[in-house]
C-alpha cells in the first residue's frame, strides 16, 4: 500500500512516503510559520525521490490537529486538494497521537508505560491527550488550562511528551501524580503518522471512498482568533 503522509500541526512541516512498512522518502523541517509556502515543494521533492505519481498513491493520510489554525488548514487543504485531483482516499489523524506514537517508537517512552501528548497552546491552555500502553486512547484530546488538564490526567505512572510537557509536569507533581517528562520529540512526524496509517490499513480499517462525499476535516478544539467584520460576540 502506497501512502502519502502530511503533518503540519505544529512548528514542524513534514511529508513522507512509504509503500508498506517500506520508507520511499521523508522530509521534516520545523520552519515555525510559513507552511503554505513550503509544503507543497516539500511534498514534491520526497516524491521525485519516492519515484511514484500521485495516482499510484492508495491514501493520503493527514494530521487534521490540533494545533495551530493555520498549519491544520494548510496541511488539510493540501490532502484534500490532492486527493481530489488524483482521486485517492484521505484519513485523518489527530496530532496528539501522532507525538505520542512517536515517542514510543523513539523509546522515549518504555514499552507498556502510558504516555500522555501535550501541546502548549498559549494563554496558560494546553491540548492534551493520554494514551495507555499501546496507544489505546484513555482520554480524549482536549484543551483546558494547565489545572484542568492535570486534574483530568489519569493518576498512573506515565510519560509527558510535546511542548507543553514541562508546563503540565508541575501541576501534576502537585496532584501528586507520577508522570515524568521525556526526553524525545516534541514534534509530529509525518514519517509517524504514515506508519500509523499503514497499521490501519493493516488492521483492515478502510477509508472512505474518494471525493467531496468524505473529506476530512480540521479537528479545532479552539476557535479561530479571527472575527468577521462587525461581530461584537454578542450572539
Amino acid at each position: 500500500m502506497k501512502i502519502l503522509a502530511i503533518e503540519t500541526s505544529l512548528a514542524a512541516c513534514s511529508a513522507a512516503f512509504v509503500q508498506g512498512d517500506t520508507p520511499l522518502a521523508h522530509r521534516f523541517e520545523v520552519i515555525g510559520r510559513g507552511h503554505g509556502e513550503a509544503l507543497i515543494p516539500m511534498i514534491e521533492a520526497a516524491r521525485v525521490q519516492a519515484g511514484i505519481e500521485f495516482a499510484d498513491l492508495d491514501l493520503i493520510a493527514v494530521s487534521v490537529g490540533p494545533g495551530t489554525f493555520t498549519g491544520v488548514r494548510v496541511g488539510v487543504a493540501t490532502a484534500r486538494a490532492l486527493a481530489l485531483a488524483a482521486h485517492v482516499p484521505t484519513r485523518g489523524f489527530v496530532s496528539l497521537e501522532i507525538l505520542a506514537a512517536g515517542a514510543v517508537q523513539s523509546g522515549a517512552v518504555p514499552a507498556g508505560t502510558g504516555v500522555t501528548a501535550v501541546f502548549d497552546a498559549r494563554r496558560g491552555e494546553v491540548y492534551h491527550q493520554t494514551f495507555g500502553p499501546d496507544l489505546v486512547a484513555a482520554t480524549p484530546p482536549a484543551l483546558n488550562t494547565l489545572e484542568d488538564a492535570a486534574r483530568l490526567t489519569p493518576p498512573v505512572t506515565g510519560v509527558l511528551v510535546g511542548t507543553g510537557a514541562g508546563l503540565l509536569h508541575g501541576h501534576l507533581t502537585n496532584l501528586g501524580k507520577p508522570w515524568t517528562v521525556a526526553d524525545g520529540p516534541d514534534q509530529p512526524d509525518a514519517r509517524v503518522l504514515a506508519a500509523l496509517a499503514t497499521k490501519a490499513a493493516n488492521d483492515g480499517l478502510q477509508p472512505p471512498a474518494p471525493g467531496l462525499d468524505h473529506p476530512v476535516r480540521p479537528l479545532y478544539i479552539r476557535p479561530p482568533d479571527a472575527k468577521l467584520p462587525g461581530d461584537r460576540g454578542g450572539n
